[in-house]
């Protein structure tokens, strides 16, 4: 009967250092895959930070393109036989319609032949 328990005891101490062994197995199988997405999380951290660094230095180097080879912003505007200032009026946003206000400022550009390109200078100088 000694002999049966002392097996018992045995087997179950056995047991005991088994179910430790692999909790312990568990613990640093979870501490890598941990340390594994933190790294990941990281590099991931890393690609996008460089990521976005070399979107900005091509959208600065666009940038920096396109006003070395865009015409000067002042465009000079020639003066037509007729003022827009004489035929049209300032808008007034309390009382007017900007949609019939447009349509009948397009008509006037149209008819005194001013370029489409020069439009939105000509509504700007009609306002100023």
């Amino acid at each position: 009967m000694q002999r049966g328990l002392k097996k018992e005891a045995k087997r179950l101490e056995e047991e005991k250092k088994k179910l430790e062994r692999e909790r312990k197995d568990e613990r640093i199988t979870v501490e890598r895959e941990e340390k594994c997405i933190t790294e990941e999380r990281e590099a991931k951290r890393i690609l996008d930070d460089k990521d976005l660094e070399n979107a900005f230095q091509l959208k600065k180097l666009q940038l920096k393109f396109e006003n070395k080879y865009r015409p000067s912003e002042r465009v000079a505007i020639p003066n037509p036989k007729l003022k827009m200032r004489h035929l049209m009026q300032k808008f007034d946003p309390k009382e007017g319609d900007i949609s019939l206000y447009l349509v009948l400022f397009e008509g006037q550009v149209i008819r005194v032949e001013i370029n489409e390109d020069l439009w939105v200078c000509y509504l700007i100088r009609c306002h100023s």
